[in-house]
């Protein structure tokens, strides 16, 4: 019975997530345009999740305490979402660790000798 009283705060988590995760990238590819937008209803068709979810996880990002990480906006009878201040400082933050990280050199495979079983040791 738990499992099913968890799952869909976990659908809501995932949601929130994915939407975020996506602003965060369209931000990024924007280069860090502060009026960056997204209307909700092509968000939620490419993203694939559900009208009541994405109703859910908009509510939540409304009416989140203290936290700015998705604006819900209206414009032109459309609903749009763009990244508050605090989400685009931290996917600002977030790019420029990514293209500082040193690179690792990739390793050379190890090769494993393997015995034929069909041999005769002499």
């Amino acid at each position: 019975m738990a499992q099913k009283r968890q799952a869909p705060d976990a659908t809501l988590l995932l949601a929130k997530h994915r939407i975020f995760n996506r602003l965060c990238t369209g931000h990024r590819r924007s280069y860090q345009n502060p009026a960056f937008s997204i209307r909700a209803d092509d968000l939620r068709r490419e993203l694939f999740i559900p009208g009541d979810v994405f109703a859910k996880a908009l509510d939540a990002f409304i009416h989140a305490e203290n936290q700015m990480a998705v604006e819900v906006f209206e414009r032109n009878g459309q609903r749009y979402l763009r990244l508050g201040e605090s989400a685009r400082d931290n996917c600002n933050d977030w790019s420029s660790l990514e293209t500082h990280r040193p690179v690792s050199k990739p390793q050379a495979a190890t090769k494993i000798p393997v015995r034929n079983p069909f041999l005769r040791s002499a």
